[in-house]
């Protein structure tokens, strides 16, 4: 296997195992939480983070809709960093508690930026290769249509 593949393999790996952790320290701290709190934002909290892991193993599975998942994983993960944030202000999570999970937000963001940013570039690369043989193709086609010379038809 190749080292850069391994890397960007183990990356990725690591980008789940971070939002499995952010989703285990969320579920933990939601009991410190006031229960009607609990109820209302904690839940969506945790709907967003499982969300997220799902856009995660759909996009890391499936080439063809990379781009389209990592958006909505970076959708979801906007909202959830929104909803801790306003818990955080709103003292319903202690500062503290937040800062907990600073650390695995901060990880995610990066790791999310540095995949976003290599499927960006293999699919403008594969556009570019596409266009390219699209290009290569039509000049064949002219060519071949410029060198076809039917026979005249005689006329009696």
């Amino acid at each position: 296997m190749n080292k850069d593949y391994k890397a960007k393999l183990l990356e990725k790996a690591g980008i789940y195992i971070d939002c499995c952790q952010l989703l285990k320290c969320v579920y933990k701290l939601l009991f410190s939480m006031p229960k009607k709190d609990r109820v209302i934002i904690g839940d969506k909290i945790l709907e967003y983070n499982l969300s997220m892991i799902a856009h995660f193993s759909k996009g890391f599975q499936f080439k063809e809709c990379r781009l389209a998942e990592i958006d909505s994983f970076l959708f979801d993960f906007d909202r959830m960093k929104a909803l801790l944030r306003m818990a955080s202000e709103l003292k319903v999570l202690l500062p503290a508690k937040y800062v907990l999970l600073f650390d695995y937000i901060e990880r995610i963001d990066e790791g999310v930026a540095k995949w976003r940013k290599a499927s960006t570039a293999t699919k403008s690369m594969q556009s570019r290769n596409q266009t390219t043989s699209a290009a290569m193709g039509r000049n064949n086609q002219e060519v071949a249509t410029d060198s076809f010379n039917p026979v005249p038809e005689v006329s009696h």
